[in-house]
């Protein structure tokens, strides 16, 4: 079913940089070529499984933040299937309905309503192995193979250049990356973690960041025993 979304950022309105302010918890996608089966299969789905599995708890004539209108949903569960004319009421940051349009206007009033008839409405993604950090180092040697790439180019530049500031700029600009790809919770392992946790606490973004353990000296520590203690 749909887990409580993270995002609300069109992939045209992010700004150059990440300085944005993250309102509501809703990821956008913009249209691919994903079509319903059918109005029938449409209508199916919403009879048999929006008040099941609870999207439409809300009483009838509530209040709402927001409400987001998208001309197709993606809920990922149950598999290939994509609803029509799809609504999402969100209430104190999270999902309080889910289901067809006509319905949800009827039952809630809404401080604002955003009209998408252009985009999939989706649960966000996840990435689960990266080095957000490095999006800084994008482009260098990347055509030498991984030991060499390592060896020679990415660990001396790291020696040179990481820091604090290094640690946060590229932490933002990954995420910056991620959210206007749909990715809404993201697993990391660079230097200085507790930057890259800061970070993604003030964007609003969901992440699981390790710490890395390396036996030699580098930029955040000089062993494994000091970058496990």
């Amino acid at each position: 079913g749909l887990p409580k979304l993270v995002l609300d950022v069109d992939r045209n309105d992010f700004p150059p940089l990440v300085g944005t302010q993250i309102r509501h918890r809703v990821s956008l996608w913009k249209k691919r070529s994903i079509l319903p089966r059918s109005p029938v299969d449409t209508e199916f789905y919403w009879r048999q499984h929006t008040a099941r599995d609870g999207y439409n708890s809300a009483m009838p004539n509530s209040s709402c933040e927001l409400i987001i209108d998208a001309r197709w949903a993606l809920p990922i569960a149950p598999e290939n299937r994509v609803l029509e004319h799809a609504s999402l009421a969100i209430s104190d940051g999270a999902i309080a309905a889910f289901g067809p349009r006509s319905e949800l206007h009827a039952r809630f009033e809404a401080q604002e309503r955003l009209t998408l008839d252009d985009h999939v409405l989706m649960p966000g993604q996840e990435n689960a192995h990266g080095h957000a950090a490095m999006s800084l180092l994008r482009g260098c040697a990347e055509d030498a193979p991984l030991q060499e790439w390592l060896q020679e180019h990415i660990w001396p530049l790291e020696a040179r250049l990481v820091s604090e500031d290094f640690v946060s700029d590229g932490s933002r600009l990954a995420m910056a990356e991620m959210i206007r790809a749909g990715i809404t919770c993201f697993s990391d392992m660079y230097y200085n973690p507790e930057v890259e946790a800061r970070e993604a606490k003030e964007l609003g973004m969901r992440c699981q960041v390790a710490f890395p353990n390396i036996s030699f000296s580098n930029a955040w520590s000089t062993s494994s025993d000091e970058a496990i203690h």
